[in-house]
C-alpha cells in the first residue's frame, strides 16, 4: 500500500515537473498554427483582391461593350429609318410618274 502511494506521489511529481515543458510545447504548436493560419488568411486576402480587380475589369469591359452595341444599334436604326423614308419617297414619286 505504501509502495502504491509512493508511486502515485512519484507520478504526480513527474507530471508536475513535466508540466511546464508540456505547456511550452503546446504553446509552440499553437504559435506555429497561428502563424500558418495568418499566412493562409493573408494569401486569401491577396487572392480576393486579385479577384475583385478582375471582376471590376470584366464589369468595365462589359459596360463598354454594351455601350458600343447600343451605339451600333442606334446607327443601324437611323440608317434603316433613312432607307424607309427614301423608299417611301421613291415609291410616292414613282406612283406619281406611273402611267395610268
Amino acid at each position: 500500500m505504501e509502495r502504491a502511494q509512493g508511486r502515485l506521489v512519484w507520478r504526480t511529481i513527474r507530471t508536475g515537473v513535466a508540466l511546464p515543458h508540456r505547456v511550452a510545447s503546446n504553446t509552440e504548436r499553437i504559435d506555429t498554427l497561428e502563424r500558418h493560419v495568418e499566412m493562409k488568411i493573408d494569401e486569401m486576402r491577396a487572392e480576393l483582391a486579385e479577384i475583385r480587380s478582375l471582376l471590376h475589369a470584366q464589369i468595365d469591359g462589359d459596360a463598354e461593350a454594351t455601350e458600343l452595341v447600343g451605339r451600333l444599334l442606334q446607327a443601324a436604326e437611323r440608317r434603316l429609318t433613312a432607307l424607309e423614308e427614301l423608299v417611301a419617297t421613291t415609291a410616292a414619286a414613282g406612283a406619281d410618274r406611273a402611267p395610268r
